[in-house]
């Protein structure tokens, strides 16, 4: 659960994540892992067979670059355009259209559009196989957003259906055992996997399939992804290293007045939780150190204190406003995200932070 209320609002650009993973699958975008691809090659462009008057060639180009810069409405227009020009019959326009009405969520558009590419690229496996895998990402896609098991049932017909038009699309066993892991078939997903990484080694995904394999919850649960730092004090913090215990991240700042609001609160909970069970970090994104430390000093925050002032942390956590909370449960698992500070969003943490560490007791016998 997100609150909003109040908060400093402060806009970060999106980066790519190169830490572990989390465990969620979106449209284009992985929470931590690296998501699964439509294609592990270059994007949709012109092919050599055909020959496009110039007005559907502009187009075609136009639309490739608002693609890139997942400017979906646009690219699916200038798409259109150039399907229209080439008489409706342009096998790149129409797996242009596919990608952004995958990227646009619409996973019934994505499927009628590979409906009419299909017959075009008959006597290229590799395209079709290409199509089918796009057609799955997208129902799974979607079974994610709604919670959908049946969706993510729908999605793995076509991801062996690439597998056996075209074997060498790797990333067509990655897709196929998220949607086994979400079913919790973990053995399928597993064997999926390890396929995955026979034809892919060191391929975008080697590294999220590995860790998959060690956990398949990683694809049905939200894990909290890895980051490590160096405290005011000199202190090495790795998430990795608290497995056990109850995290609570703090992201503030010391310009933003809910955030100091909030200190007096977050003081308190932190001194009546028990020690052994909950590490508070607080994550600071002054730009300047000396103030940062000098405000932590002078409010004798003694908790671990992080500084990011490049946001790295900031954009790993996808953090827009300030104060924001991650609880972290004692598995590694983010069990709640609050946004700003209100008595209601400080009761909140409260009963999140004690219900974590009633269960991390309870796992360790206590």
């Amino acid at each position: 659960m997100t609150t909003t209320i109040p908060s400093c609002a402060r806009r970060v650009a999106m980066m790519t994540l190169v830490a572990a993973v989390s465990g969620v699958l979106v449209a284009g975008v992985c929470a931590a892992p690296p998501p699964p691809s439509a294609v592990d090659g270059p994007p949709a462009g012109r092919s050599a067979e055909q020959q496009p008057d110039r007005a559907a060639d502009d187009a075609l180009a136009q639309a490739e670059i608002a693609l890139t810069r997942r400017q979906y409405e646009e690219a699916l227009k200038l798409y259109k355009r150039a399907n229209a020009t080439a008489g409706d019959r342009s096998p790149d326009a129409l797996w242009g259209m596919a990608q952004a009405y995958s990227g646009l969520g619409a996973a019934k558009n994505v499927a009628a559009t590979v409906d009419k590419l299909l017959p075009l690229v008959k006597d290229d496996p590799k395209r079709q196989a290409e199509a089918h895998n796009l057609v799955g990402l997208a129902l799974f896609n979607l079974g994610q957003a709604n919670s959908d098991a049946k969706k993510f049932a729908e999605s793995e017909p076509h991801f062996t259906q690439a597998l056996d038009l075209w074997p060498e699309l790797a990333v067509s066993h990655y897709n196929l055992a998220l949607s086994l892991f979400k079913r919790k078939a973990d053995p399928a997903g597993i064997e999926q996997l390890q396929s995955y990484l026979q034809k892919a080694p060191a391929g975008p995904y080697a590294a999220a399939a590995r860790l998959y394999i060690e956990n398949p919850r990683r694809a049905r649960e939200n894990y909290a992804t890895e980051f490590s730092g160096t405290s005011s004090e000199g202190e090495r913090i790795s998430l990795a290293e608290l497995k056990g215990k109850v995290v609570l991240l703090d992201f503030w700042a010391t310009w933003c007045g809910p955030c100091k609001d909030a200190l007096p609160s977050l003081k308190r909970l932190l001194k009546q939780s028990s020690e052994d069970s909950l590490v508070g970090i607080s994550i600071s994104t002054d730009r300047e150190a000396e103030k940062w430390r000098a405000f932590i000093a002078d409010n004798q925050m003694t908790w671990p204190q992080l500084h990011d002032a490049r946001g790295v942390l900031s954009r790993t956590y996808g953090v827009d406003g300030i104060p924001t909370y991650v609880v972290i449960d004692h598995e590694g698992i983010v069990r709640k995200r609050l946004v700003g500070y209100s008595l209601s969003i400080d009761g909140e943490l409260q009963d999140a932070v004690r219900t974590c560490v009633k269960a991390a007791h309870a796992a360790a016998g206590k």
